[in-house]
């Protein structure tokens, strides 16, 4: 009460019932499962852990559904995951050791229905407690997980953490020296896992250090998959370390190590091997060579892998008598990474790496994943690649458990299809090209604003998963994979000494999580304090990937970045400023709700639409004065507000929002009517996508605008996040209004992207179903462009050169297009010239007269980042010509206000010389980064 006693409700008994389903579909249903195997030698007995959706009604008993494979059952594990509110199942997870011929893809089928009645197993389960521990005897070997938490080999010898805090006296800590907390997670005939934690205090005796290890076993199997993480806690905001190391008591006198671009290599008694960079491997100190290591070590038939062993440098290896250390956080000299220069290329990789100790913030948490048994290269390729259940795109998409999307269908979506396929397949390369690599940083995308790693913005993971289930690509299922456990153990706080902080998400900055510079690069405006949003955070792809995959730490993931905001943004009255808040919000909370039923979440969507619904300008709202335009008196629909710099610089400024927005609110309203059916949600996404429309969008320029801002030009900028809310509108309205922008816009500004592009297809795949469910297509844009006219200076230029960009003589490390019809450019335009980093174009060019030549690009793009190298002959004519900067423009050129000149300037703004001799030459553009619309080039004589 007001004066702070406690106030007590009446006592309330009550029963807690499941709700009674509807029966299972009759029959027996058959989803066929594909598992194939990309290796060239047969894979035999592989654990699949594999999670397969139902629709709202299909299956009410897990105990009516099987796995065949050639006509016979296959023993499994099923155990479900989340239901639909009906009570159905709406994921199962199925665990199985499955079998498939070299290269080839082995077909099971997963079979449910009344008629359908799995056999029970036979064997025991695989795991039993005693007074030493939990064992799993597999039938092909055996591991235990002691009470101090570590795995044991059949051989009784403990694999044991090692660690070394820095400081003087800080000494060294062991696993085995302390309790640990052991828990039987799953235990089943066919799989079992155990997950330990065991927790080193500081002086005052609160966690310093958690050591978390899960322990993974199959029947028959040889090997036994172990994650181990340390999770750093502490009172101070980072700790330093100097070594975290991985003991595997196997001895033998020799081991041998693969290499990705090379023969093996054999490591004998006291050799070890310093991955410092990705490409960089330093053998018993001496030089170093390009090596990099894959992370399996064999020796007979002992087997340890570290999956990602290269890609998640430092990474150490080495042979002592008895044993084989795996230097998870190997031991290193001050000097090397404190070498290079402070700016934003150091910064991005090296931020946790100075005077020779590992800096890592409170509540990081880093995860490796390793198999440990009797094996060969077979178990260790097996281990880096894994096998894949996967079911038809069609029954992904059926079942609902991503909302509605479309599956891969070239058919009605030409374009769109073909730009995803080739943007997905570039992902790795252009990582690779970008060398995003390291502890801390594999998984993720660097680049925001140029300095600032991305931290999954829009959220990666999800988008990778949407393309797998829709197209049934694997690769795009292992860089989800990968996505999501680097913002899992990295990107959040994973601890705190305020558990209601747990969850927190950490907003895009440099070394991801901040608190590691007190000063930006020179030349750049970065963050890295350490804050978060939920406007930056996000709940689907954890979600997602824990279903798919059976990993239950993903979907914890997810729901403690749903509950943190939850606890944060009501710990007082419900506000917001900008929309995007509440959209995030809801689209983050009925990821949450559909998976659990929690009705907290829920709840807190409610919560959040009514303050939505309340701010919403049901009446017109006159326009002052000096923001009214043709068409134009009044605001009605939306959310205006006068907007901030950034959004209007004019005074006095004007009244709207800003486009994305807008946008992402009416998705988020989209997500909470289908889990509601509120019909007040949907008024107020119809309303708001008019406002929308009516603020932002141009149907002669088939785009939008920033903002409501006058002054803001409008370009051809449609995208799947700008235009999801408009779908939903016009498929629930049919008004052609909101036809226009997913006719016309989208198909213009189609190319996706090719990297940290997950603002595109996150929404992409919903926007195919809406537009399908009204009988769109999406195909290339038929905009009638407009005539490129000569500027002044080129008429009166003396012997210039121009050079069409489409006239390109040669290229190589990749493949671009030739575009017509972009308004404002000179004949065809060259474009997806960005999805392989280093692609080169080459023209021939000749030079009527010795001289010097300036040199000016023609081009657009919306790519903040857009560089290219630019080559006379072989080499670089200036300086200035390495890495050449291309500012936004506002798109890729699908406004005629989005084309601008680029030249080649000294300090003092001038036209830098080139002095070049008459005949032919060849002129050779490199793409270091980003997406440029290039139209022509011309040289000059000064």
């Amino acid at each position: 009460d007001a004066a702070g006693n406690p106030v007590y409700s009446r006592t309330v008994s009550f029963r807690p019932q499941p709700q009674q389903p509807p029966a299972t579909r009759a029959g027996r249903p058959r989803i066929p499962l594909a598992v194939a195997n990309p290796h060239p030698f047969p894979a035999e007995n592989w654990l699949i852990r594999s999670g397969i959706p139902f629709p709202k009604g299909a299956l009410a008993d897990a105990g009516q559904v099987r796995l065949l494979h050639d006509g016979r059952e296959t023993p499994t594990q099923i155990v479900p995951a989340a239901w639909w509110p009906d009570g159905s199942i709406q994921w199962l997870t199925l665990s199985f050791a499955a079998s498939a011929p070299p290269q080839e893809t082995a077909e099971y089928v997963l079979e449910y229905g009344q008629e359908v009645k799995a056999s029970r197993a036979a064997e025991a389960k695989l795991a039993s407690s005693d007074a030493d521990g939990i064992l799993i005897q597999t039938g092909a070997s055996s591991f235990r997980v002691n009470a101090a938490g570590e795995l044991v080999l059949p051989d009784g010898k403990p694999v044991r953490t090692r660690i070394a805090p820095a400081g003087d006296k800080a000494g060294t800590l062991a696993t085995g020296e302390l309790p640990a907390t052991v828990t039987l997670e799953e235990n089943g005939p066919i799989y079992a896992r155990v997950r330990s934690s065991v927790t080193f205090p500081d002086a005052a005796g609160e966690p310093a250090l958690t050591i978390i290890c899960r322990l993974e076993a199959w029947r028959g199997a040889k090997v036994a998959k172990l994650s181990h993480s340390f999770l750093v806690q502490g009172q101070p905001s980072h700790s330093t370390f100097e070594s975290i190391d991985l003991e595997v008591p196997l001895s033998s006198s020799s081991w041998l190590a693969s290499r990705l671009d090379g023969q093996p290599l054999t490591f004998s008694q006291n050799d070890r091997a310093f991955q410092r960079r990705e490409h960089e491997l330093i053998i018993n100190q001496k030089e170093p060579i390009e090596a990099r290591l894959m992370g399996d070590f064999t020796a007979d038939d002992k087997l340890v892998v570290l999956r990602h062993y290269w890609e998640q440098y430092p990474k150490g290896v080495s042979v002592a008598d008895d044993l084989l250390r795996i230097e998870l956080c190997p031991d290193f000299e001050a000097g090397y990474y404190d070498s290079f220069p402070f700016n934003k290329h150091s910064t991005k990789i090296h931020f946790y790496l100075h005077q020779g100790v590992y800096k890592f913030r409170r509540g990081l948490r880093k995860t490796h994943e390793l198999l440990i048994g009797a094996g060969g290269a077979a178990e260790a390729a097996l281990f880096q690649r894994p096998l894949l259940a996967t079911a038809p795109p069609t029954w992904y998409c059926d079942s609902k458990a991503f909302y509605d999307i479309a599956p891969r269908d070239p058919e009605n979506f030409p374009t769109y299809e073909a730009h995803a396929d080739r943007n997905f397949a570039a992902y790795r390369r252009n990582r690779e090209s970008r060398r995003d690599y390291g502890m801390l940083n594999f998984g993720d995308w660097f680049g925001e604003r140029g300095v600032h790693w991305g931290n999954s913005e829009y959220d990666n993971t999800a988008a990778f998963l949407l393309q797998y289930v829709r197209s049934g690509d694997p690769e795009c299922f292992f860089l989800a994979d990968e996505a999501e456990k680097h913002v899992r153990d990295v990107d959040m706080k994973n601890w705190d000494p305020n558990p209601l902080n747990i969850g927190h998400v950490y907003i895009h900055q440099v070394g991801h999580h901040g608190g590691y510079y007190d000063r930006s690069p020179p030349g750049e405006d970065a963050w890295g304090w350490g804050n978060g949003s939920v406007t930056h955070a996000w709940s689907e792809g954890h979600l997602w990937h824990g279903f798919l995959s059976g990993d239950n730490e993903a979907i914890a993931a997810g729901l403690n970045t749903a509950d943190y905001y939850i606890a944060m943004r009501f710990k007082r009255f419900y506000d917001f400023c900008a929309l995007r808040d509440p959209g995030w919000h809801l689209i983050m909370n009925a990821a949450a709700y559909q998976a659990t039923l929690d009705p907290v979440y829920l709840n807190a969507s409610r919560v959040i639409v009514a303050r939505v619904l309340e701010f919403q300008d049901d009446i017109p709202r006159p326009l002052p004065e000096h923001q009214v335009e043709p068409g134009r008196t009044h605001q009605v629909g939306g959310w205006s507000r006068m907007m901030v710099p950034g959004h209007c610089h004019c005074e006095p400024r004007h009244r709207g929002n800003a486009n994305f927005m807008i946008a992402i609110l009416l998705s988020g309203l989209k997500y909470y009517y289908a889990a509601t059916g509120d019909p007040a949600a949907k008024a107020s996404l119809i309303a708001g996508a008019y406002y929308l429309l009516d603020e932002c969008y141009s149907e002669e320029v088939s785009g939008f605008r920033y903002t409501s801002c006058p002054a803001m030009s409008y370009s051809r900028n449609a995208s799947p996040i700008l235009t999801e809310g408009i779908a939903a509108a016009f498929r629930w309205t049919g008004d052609q209004r909101f036809a226009h922008p997913l006719i016309h816009g989208l198909p213009a500004n189609e190319r996706g992207s090719a990297y940290s592009g997950a603002y595109y297809y996150r929404c992409g795949p919903r926007i195919l179903a809406d537009m399908k469910a009204v009988g769109l297509k999406w195909d290339s844009s038929t905009i009638i462009p407009e005539a490129f006219k000569k500027p002044q200076w080129l008429e009166k230029a003396k012997n210039a050169v121009v050079v069409q960009a489409e006239d390109f003589s040669r290229q190589g490390g990749g493949e671009c297009q030739k575009i017509s019809g972009r308004p404002g450019a000179w004949g065809q335009i060259v474009s997806y010239w960005h999805a392989d980093i280093g692609h080169w174009l080459e023209w021939d060019i000749v030079i009527p007269e010795d001289g010097n030549y300036a040199v000016r690009f023609h081009y657009a793009t919306a790519s903040p980042e857009a560089r290219r190298d630019f080559l006379v002959n072989g080499q670089l004519p200036c300086p200035q010509a390495e890495n050449i900067a291309f500012p936004a423009t506002g798109s890729f050129g699908m406004n005629p206000l989005d084309w601008n000149y680029r030249a080649l300037v000294d300090a003092e703004k001038k036209d830098l010389a080139i002095p070049l001799r008459k005949g032919r030459h060849t002129i050779r553009m490199i793409n270091k980064n980003d997406g440029l619309a290039f139209d022509f080039f011309v040289l000059c004589q000064l």
